[in-house]
């Protein structure tokens, strides 16, 4: 067990023993939110895009719509430019996206 162990304390914080994501605690936000519940945290999000933009600057980066579907993630990377979204027209529709220069 000594990989989830280390994988909890280099990518969250904690305080006693209570799990923090970008810097809140999971208790709170299951108690603001519900469960089952989904937390994706922004600042790591940005650290780890800058780290790959640093790491491949001649790559332009595509965010997989496939596989996430989540609109504030989309959004979140399409406004740090990230490139077009290749998938089908379907989530789109749905979504009440468009896409200037692209059909479908």
């Amino acid at each position: 067990m000594e990989f989830p162990a280390n994988l909890i304390t280099r990518c969250f914080g904690s305080q006693g023993s209570v799990l923090n994501i970008g810097g809140r605690s999971i208790t709170a936000l299951a108690e603001r939110y519900g469960t089952p519940l989904f937390v994706y945290d922004r600042g790591a999000i940005d650290q780890k895009l800058a780290a790959l933009r640093t790491l491949l600057p001649q790559l332009e980066i595509y965010y997989s719509v496939k596989a996430n579907p989540n609109l504030a993630i989309l959004r979140h990377f399409v406004l740090r430019g990230c490139g077009r979204i290749h998938a089908g027209a379907g989530w789109r529709l749905q979504a009440g996206i468009h896409f200037p220069g692209r059909s479908g």
